[in-house]
């Protein structure tokens, strides 16, 4: 049986810490695939600082060559709000035979009270909470620790704002990617 984590998210931009939490959760849950899957328009957030297309090129680009790391436009092809339980219903209907992981931040973990519809993603999805702290996972939920990586995609677009170099945040070639089209400026 195929094992697959669902991982969403802003991407804005893709940074180190995402692909270093993926594979943490490889590792951790024995996955064959992740599948990145950039939100076009979050319920949870204010927006985004760049339009999907980039955030699905430069997300393209990092992950570009690694064999278990894969992109989807599900939820930037979508109208409206990127609710989590229809991209994982979504999912489930694609790939009605693998295991399911929803992987999941522990912060929005504690806020999934505020979601919409989140038990129709346990139902088709296990959680996978990744995090930072040795902490027991929730008795409904996998735990993937992360060492810690003081990384966001919030202290990238700081980094670009000041005019520092952001080579150690991100792969190089989204930090060209950036560059060349003059984002986050």
């Amino acid at each position: 049986m195929e094992r697959i984590a669902l991982f969403g998210g802003m991407f804005d931009p893709v940074h180190n810490g995402h692909l270093y939490a993926a594979q943490c959760a490889i590792e951790a849950l024995s996955l064959d695939r992740v599948i990145f899957i950039p939100a076009r328009v979050p319920p949870h957030k204010a927006g985004c600082h760049v339009a999907g297309e980039h955030r699905a090129k430069m997300l393209r680009l990092a992950i570009d060559g690694e064999a278990r790391y894969a992109m989807s436009e599900y939820e930037l092809l979508q109208q409206g709000i990127s609710y989590s339980y229809r991209t994982a219903e979504h999912f489930a209907a694609v790939y009605p035979a693998a295991k399911l992981y929803f992987l999941i931040g522990d912060e929005a973990y504690n806020l999934l009270h505020t979601w919409k519809n989140p038990e129709r993603i346990r139902q088709v999805a296990e959680f996978a909470v990744v995090t930072r702290e040795n902490t027991p996972p929730p008795e409904d939920a996998v735990y993937v620790h992360v060492p810690a990586v003081d990384i966001s995609s919030t202290t990238v677009r700081r980094f670009l704002a000041d005019r520092k170099a952001i080579d150690q945040l991100v792969p190089k070639k989204v930090a060209a990617y950036i560059e060349n089209h003059r984002l986050y400026q």
